[in-house]
């Protein structure tokens, strides 16, 4: 893996509506770099969601990081991808810092459920930031991306 030691100009990371993109960012000086990406005006439904799904990939992910992790959300009778993250490897630690980044960008956002496979690391790391959430396992990856 390559140094995560680069620059991101914020105000520059935007979508097609000149939303801001990059969400969070653990920062250029962190060994374990975290970004986080999505759009801001999520955030002002983020308290009707109900349900999260998550699920990672290795195969499509930047040289600089490890995986490719995305949070998706059950709206009404839509699905939506929420959160795209790259992360610096799958441990334990890694995944609460992610869902710790989460909670302050949407701390609005308080699922009942989550659909995640077997993964302890990212169970007990939603654990310790949703308490009172109802894990639904799954035995298969989803195709998310």
């Amino acid at each position: 893996m390559g140094s995560l030691y680069f620059g991101v100009v914020t105000r520059e990371v935007t979508d097609v509506k000149a939303e801001q993109f990059l969400l969070a960012d653990s920062g250029e000086g962190d060994e374990q770099r975290i970004l986080i990406f999505g759009r801001e005006s999520f955030q002002d439904w983020s308290h009707l969601i109900e349900e999260l799904y998550v699920d990672g990939t290795f195969l499509i992910c930047p040289v600089l990081f490890y995986q490719f992790f995305v949070v998706l959300a059950r709206r009404n009778d839509y699905v939506l991808p929420i959160f795209y993250c790259l992360l610096p490897n799958k441990n334990e630690n890694t995944y609460a810092r992610t869902f710790g980044m989460i909670r302050r960008i949407f701390p609005n956002l308080n699922p009942d459920s989550i659909s995640v496979d077997f993964e302890l690391a990212i169970h007990n790391a939603i654990r310790t930031i949703f308490l009172n959430l109802i894990f639904v396992d799954v035995s298969f990856t989803y195709s998310l991306i």
